[in-house]
Parts: C-alpha cells; sequence; structure tokens
C-alpha cells in the first residue's frame, strides 16, 4: 500500500502483534521458510472464500493478514490496483487464520479482485513464523521463495514486476541488512546487497483496547518542526475532529458503531518535507479504509449571529481584572462564565446551542467578562438576545454562516 502519496521513500515500521499459534496440518512446518525455498501451497489446507485462486503458472502474492490489523487492511487498495496491472502475469492470495465467518463478513462490505483463503489449519502461517501483520511473500512460478517484506514498501511494484519478467528478484532492489525480526527470518544470513533508506516515518494505526486511557498531544509538529503525533485511545470522532478540522456537530452520520471506535495512532517523521497536511490526508484515507467509511464534505448555510458592543458602560461593569484563566459551570439554572473573552462568550454559546446556531465575534482584545446567562439561553435564541443586551450591552446580530459538514456513511 502506498501510506503516503509524496515522492519520498517511506518505511512503516509498526506492525499489528499477531499471537502464536500450535494448530498445523500434514505439512512440514518444523523449519521457517527462507528465501530460495520451494514450497507448494496446493499442500496447504487454504479453502477459498471468495475467488478461487489460480496457481499454476503464475507469480504468487501471499498476504497474511486479519479483519483487526489496520495497516494490512490499507494495504488492500494498492494490492487491487497491483492485481488488475498484472492479471496475466500475478495471483494474489490474502491469507488469514480467522474464522470464515470473519472473513467472509469483512468481504461481503468489499469488492476486491483477488483471492481470499482461509488458513484453517494454520500451517501456513507457522511455516512463516509469522508473528506480526502484515506480511507480504513473492513466489516464483516454479514455486520458490523470492522475497517477502512489506507490500507498503514504495519500491514493492519494482520487486513485483522483477519476478514477473525474470522469475527472480533484482538483488539491487532487495535490502535485508536492517530489516525487522518479523522480516528478516525469511532470508539467510549475508546476503545483503545494499544499504536502507534512511528512515523517513514512524507509522502505525489500530483499534484500541478497552485497558487503554485516552490521550493526545498538544500539537502536531515538535520544536524542530517534525510531525510528531501519539494518539492512545482517541475516539473515532476526536481524530476526525483533528485532522479535518470540521466539529463534531459538523459531522452528520447514522452508523451506531461510529461512537464506539477508538484508535491508536503514532506518526513520527524525520524530515521536514513530510507535513502535518500530508499525514492527516493519509491518516483520512486510511480511517476510511480501515472502517469502511464512505466521507464527503459538504458546504451549508445555517443560521449564525455576531456578538457585536452596543453599550459599553454595561459592559464595563461585568469586566472581571484578576488573571488567571477562564472557567465556566452550570449551577442552580445559570450558566456561570468566568473571566471569559467576547470571544470565548461566542464559542461557548456555539458549543452549546442546542439548536446548532453559529456564534461569531469580530471584537480582539484581552479584556475579561464574568457573565451569568439563564441555562435556557442555550435553547432560545430570543431569551439569550434580551439577556446579553439587558444585562452586558451585547447585541446578537444575524449573520448567516456557510459551514463546512461530513457526510460519514
Amino acid at each position: 500500500m502506498n501510506k503516503l502519496t509524496i515522492t519520498i521513500a517511506l518505511l512503516l515500521l509498526i506492525s499489528c502483534n499477531k499471537k502464536n499459534t500450535s494448530e498445523n496440518n500434514n505439512v512440514d512446518v518444523t523449519q521457517t521458510i527462507k528465501i530460495g525455498d520451494k514450497i507448494n501451497l496446493k499442500s496447504y489446507n487454504l479453502p477459498s472464500l471468495n475467488i478461487p485462486p489460480k496457481i499454476d503458472s503464475k507469480i504468487i502474492v501471499l498476504d497474511f493478514w486479519a479483519t483487526w490489523c489496520g495497516p494490512c487492511i490499507a494495504s488492500f487498495p494498492h494490492l487491487k490496483k497491483l492485481k488488475k496491472k498484472y492479471s496475466e502475469d500475478i495471483e494474489i492470495i490474502a491469507v488469514s487464520i480467522e474464522s470464515e465467518e470473519t472473513i467472509k463478513k469483512f468481504l461481503s462490505k468489499k469488492n476486491y479482485n483477488f483471492s481470499f483463503v482461509q488458513d484453517k489449519k494454520r500451517g501456513l502461517n507457522q511455516k512463516f513464523d509469522i508473528s506480526s501483520l502484515p506480511v507480504t511473500a513473492i513466489i516464483s512460478n516454479d514455486n520458490t521463495l523470492l522475497w517477502a517484506g512489506r507490500s507498503d514498501n514504495n519500491e514493492f511494484e519494482k520487486i513485483l514486476l522483477s519476478a514477473i519478467k525474470t522469475n527472480n528478484i533484482d538483488e539491487d532492489l532487495v535490502d535485508t541488512k536492517k530489516l525487522s525480526p518479523s522480516i528478516s527470518k525469511y532470508y539467510h544470513q549475508n546476503e545483503s546487497k545494499i544499504e536502507y533508506r534512511e528512515k523517513l516515518l514512524e507509522y502505525s494505526i489500530e483499534r484500541s483496547n478497552k485497558n487503554e486511557i485516552y490521550s493526545s498531544p498538544g500539537n502536531w509538529i515538535n520544536s524542530d518542526g517534525l510531525v510528531d503525533l501519539e494518539f492512545v485511545a482517541t475516539p473515532l470522532i476526536i481524530l476526525l475532529e483533528d485532522i479535518t478540522g470540521v466539529g463534531r456537530r459538523e459531522m452528520i452520520y447514522d452508523r451506531k458503531d461510529i461512537d464506539t471506535i477508538s484508535l491508536n495512532l503514532i506518526a513520527k517523521s524525520k524530515s521536514q518535507n513530510i507535513t502535518n497536511r500530508k499525514i492527516a490526508n493519509t491518516i483520512f484515507k486510511d480511517i476510511k479504509e480501515l472502517f469502511n467509511l464512505e466521507i464527503t464534505r459538504k458546504t451549508r448555510n445555517v443560521n449564525g449571529f455576531e456578538l457585536q458592543i452596543k453599550d459599553l458602560i454595561k459592559l464595563k461593569k461585568a469586566e472581571e481584572t484578576s488573571k488567571g484563566g477562564g472557567a465556566g459551570k452550570f449551577e442552580g439554572g445559570k450558566y456561570i462564565a468566568t473571566r471569559f473573552s467576547i470571544e470565548q462568550l461566542a464559542h461557548i454559546l456555539e458549543k452549546r446551542s442546542s439548536n446548532h446556531y453559529y456564534f461569531s465575534s469580530l471584537i480582539s482584545s484581552d479584556k475579561k467578562y464574568n457573565f451569568v446567562l439563564d441555562e435556557v439561553c442555550f435553547d432560545n435564541v430570543n431569551v439569550l438576545k434580551k439577556q446579553l443586551f439587558n444585562k452586558y450591552g451585547i447585541e446578537l446580530k444575524s449573520k448567516p454562516k456557510k459551514i463546512n459538514f461530513l457526510i460519514i456513511k
């Protein structure tokens, strides 16, 4: 998968951890397969769950995956394009040890042009000693393991094309010196020919578990000007807010599972060429693919009001001169705002409005005020108008706004 559509090579170093398996079928799984070893896929119990694979006289791309593995699923669109481009020469087989029901449920929402099989006895996973996902392997048309690695490698298509043309892999395309432990076990020692590229990005995205505690970064860019993100157990909606700039109430959806999804996400760059916007675009695409979401942006005209000062004498009486941060709370049927600027008041009115009104202010001032409003003001704009003007000399002027919405399906 081309995780980032930019013109530099990226190494995605984070993978999904996978539990060890023990069940096997009647094939030799006593020794992990190595580059150059022969393997007969027909000797493994691999029932097809969509398109039966045709493995004779073709280059085979094995892709070990799981429905819970974000990077695995995010790689499928790229594999789909490769299958379409080289359909006469390759067969792509996605291999999972999950139940038939789980895999078929996933496939029911997709339209992939390559084969999905269940490693029912887990023999193939054991032969490859799969301990993390995803792992992709290329097998020649004479059943020789040519290469194993990650299909999100920017060189993957070149490696695949080398296999198609020569039934082998051009050694200048293969780098094995600093492979991660989960990949290096497929290679014999001391066969590296070239150095690894500089690591420019560490990136992963996956569902969090129930025991993790929510945290999110304050800033996307660190003091060195590099992307430095780590979200833990972050609700999907909050993450979408961060990467799109669209507020939560501007997201329209009826899928019940949206509010139950929390994610862990890491993105750390080692080059200023990788901007936060490029990262945000990548995260956005991966989230859509991972959870089978259709997300479109719409612009709508909405009711809006601008806060304008009409009676400075009234407002002056509410001025707060003591220093400190602002605070707001509901108490005894009132909303009490302490040390709020006019801009902060507009923000809280917009955030709490049950009628989806939008409030703004062009007043830029460091001055802070204390406001006390009846709770009903958040439900009734006419009551809000009267209280703001009578108590604080602030007028609400009607000002329709164009707002960006996200439609999530």
